[in-house]
C-alpha cells in the first residue's frame, strides 16, 4: 500500500514538494537564531552529528507552537524560556533513542504503519471502518515530501513504542501491592476540629512604624515591584469598525491624526501590573496580555472586553525594581506584617488550647474533654463527615497538609496543623477501613495506574543511565559566543 501511494503521487506534487522544501530552507535563512554562519555541529551524540539546519528547523517549529499557546505574550516571555537549550536537549535525547532503536534492531514494517493509519479517526467512515477513498484523497492533496515526513514520523513513533515496551516489559505488580494501595486509597476518616482563621485575628494585632521599617529592611527583595505599563486606548463598540480603525491607527505616527479625523477620544489606564485591576476596564486577561506584549508606541489589534473592543497603544513601561524607600510600599508592608502577626497569634491560641488538654490518653477516654474545653474557651468545635485522602474535604475546603496529617493520627489524638490562612486543632474521631468487597471492582484500574507509574520510573532510570554513559558534545555555548563576537 505504501509503495502504491508513493508511485501514484501526481507529478505536479513533486513540483509542489520542491517549492515546499524551498520555503522551509528560506525560512531557515530568515529565522536563524544565530547571526554567525558556522559549520560547527550544534552537538554530537556518540559521534552522530546534530546539524545546524536540523536544530534551526526544530527551533522554528517550537517557537511556532509556543506562539500559538501564548499569542502576543510570547515575545515578552521568550527570553526566560531559553528555547535554544530546550530544543537542543530534546534533539540530543531523540538522537540517543534513535541510536538505541538501531542498536536493538527494532524495525517497523509497512503493515504496522498502515494499521496505525487505519486507526486514525480522520480516516473513519460513518460506521467506524477505514475509508480508503478518504485516505487517498488526503494523500493526493499533499506534497509527496510531506507524506514521506508523516510516514517517517509514524515509523519513529511506533519504534519508540516498541523500545518502551522492551524496557518496561519486566515490570510486574503483585496482588499484595495492589491490595495495599486499595486499602490506603479507600480508607476514610472522621475528625473534630477547631478552626483559627487568620483574618479573624488581624484586628487583634498592632503594627507600628518601627515594626514596618524593620521588616522592610530585612525583606526588601520580597517587595520587588512588577513591570507596570501605562496604556492609551480607544473603545469601539462595533467589531468590524474596530478592526478597520486599528489598521489606520497602526500607521506610523497616525494615532492622534486618525482619532481627530474620526472624532474619537482616547483614555489612559494609568500604570498597572499584569495581574492588577485596570482603571475603568476592570480585570481583563485579554487586555493585560495584549498590553504587556506591546513595545513603545506599538498599536494592538482590537481586544475584546466587557465594554467593547479596545485598541491599545503603549505609552510607557516602568520596569520591575526593588524599592529603596519604604514610603511607596508602606501599605503593602503593613498589610503583610499584620497578616504574619495575626497568624502568629492564631498559632499561639491553638498551642494554648492544646496545652490545656489532658496529656494522658487515659484521662481523655469516656469524656468529651475537647468539647468541654472548647466551650469553656469560647471556641466552636465542628465534626466532619467521613472523607478520603486527597487535598480537599467537605467543610475543610482545600487543606492538603491537614488531610495528610489526619491519616497519621490515632484515635483521640489531637494535633495542631497550619494551612496558609487557617490554623486547625484536630482530633481523630474514627477511621473506617476500606471495604474489601469493593476490591475486585477497583483492582484492575489500580493495577494499571501502579503499573504505569512503575514503568515510567523504570524507563526514566534506564534513560538516565543511557545518557550518562553517552559521549555528548554540546557546542551551543561555543556557537553563541561566536555569534556574539560577530555582532
Amino acid at each position: 500500500m505504501l509503495k502504491s501511494i508513493r508511485k501514484n503521487m501526481k507529478p505536479i506534487m513533486w513540483i509542489t514538494a520542491l517549492s515546499f522544501l524551498a520555503t522551509i530552507f528560506f525560512s531557515w535563512g530568515m529565522h536563524m537564531t544565530f547571526k554567525a554562519k558556522t559549520n560547527i555541529a550544534v552537538a554530537k551524540v556518540n559521534g552522530d552529528v546534530i546539524k545546524h539546519e536540523e536544530f534551526s528547523y526544530a527551533l522554528i517549529s517550537t517557537e511556532r507552537n509556543y506562539r500559538k499557546m501564548y499569542g502576543d505574550q510570547f515575545d515578552r516571555i521568550k527570553k526566560n524560556l531559553d528555547l535554544e537549550k530546550q530544543v537542543l536537549n530534546q534533539l540530543i535525547d531523540q538522537k540517543l533513542l534513535m541510536q538505541e532503536i538501531k542498536k536493538q534492531r527494532i524495525r517497523i514494517s509497512d503493515k504496522e504503519i498502515i494499521d496505525r493509519i487505519k486507526q486514525d479517526p480522520v480516516f473513519k467512515n460513518k460506521k467506524g471502518g477505514f475509508d480508503k477513498a478518504k485516505f487517498e484523497q488526503y494523500v493526493n492533496g499533499i506534497p509527496a515530501s510531506q507524506w514521506q515526513r508523516i510516514e517517517n514520523g509514524i515509523r519513529q513513533s511506533l519504534a519508540l513504542e516498541h523500545l518502551w515496551k522492551r524496557i518496561t516489559e519486566p515490570v510486574i505488580i503483585s496482588d499484595n501491592v495492589i491490595l495495599d494501595e486499595f486499602m490506603v486509597k479507600n480508607e476514610k476518616v472522621k475528625i473534630k476540629y477547631i478552626r483559627f482563621s487568620v483574618d479573624e485575628f488581624e484586628t487583634k494585632v498592632s503594627v507600628n512604624d518601627e515594626d514596618i521599617t524593620e521588616y522592610f529592611s530585612k525583606n526588601k527583595k520580597s517587595f520587588k515591584q512588577p513591570d507596570r505599563v501605562n496604556i492609551e486606548y480607544v473603545l469601539i463598540k462595533d467589531e468590524e469598525r474596530a478592526y478597520d480603525l486599528s489598521i489606520d491607527l497602526g500607521e506610523e505616527n497616525k494615532w492622534k491624526e486618525v482619532l481627530k479625523k474620526e472624532n474619537l477620544s482616547s483614555k489612559q489606564t494609568g500604570y498597572f501590573a499584569e495581574t492588577e485591576e485596570i482603571l475603568e476596564i476592570g480585570h481583563s486577561r485579554e487586555f493585560s496580555q495584549s498590553a504587556f506584549s506591546l513595545s513603545k508606541d506599538d498599536i494592538s489589534n482590537p481586544v475584546k472586553t466587557a465594554k467593547g473592543f479596545c485598541i491599545l497603544r503603549l505609552v510607557d513601561l516602568k520596569p520591575s525594581y526593588i524599592p529603596d524607600q519604604i514610603e511607596e510600599v508602606k501599605d503593602e508592608v503593613r498589610k503583610r506584617l499584620t497578616v504574619l502577626k495575626a497568624k502568629e497569634l492564631a498559632e499561639k491560641k491553638a498551642d494554648e488550647f492544646i496545652k490545656k488538654f489532658p496529656r494522658t490518653r487515659e484521662s481523655r477516654f469516656g469524656a468529651k474533654n475537647i468539647e468541654k474545653l472548647a466551650k469553656k474557651s469560647g471556641y466552636e468545635i465542628k465534626q466532619t463527615e467521613f472523607f478520603e485522602r486527597g487535598v480537599y474535604a467537605k467543610d475543610l475546603g482545600y487543606a492538603p497538609k491537614l488531610i495528610a496529617e489526619v491519616f497519621l493520627l490515632k484515635k483521640d489524638d489531637i494535633k495542631k496543623v497550619s494551612e496558609p490562612q487557617r490554623i486547625f486543632v484536630i482530633e481523630l474521631v474514627e477511621k473506617k477501613a476500606a471495604d474489601k468487597e469493593e476490591f475486585d471492582a477497583q483492582k484492575e484500574q489500580i493495577k494499571q495506574t501502579l503499573m504505569q507509574k512503575k514503568k515510567q520510573l523504570v524507563y526514566e532510570k534506564w534513560f538516565k543511565n543511557l545518557k550518562q554513559e553517552a559521549k555528548i558534545v554540546n557546542n551551543l555555548d561555543k556557537i553563541r559566543s561566536k555569534s556574539t563576537s560577530l555582532d
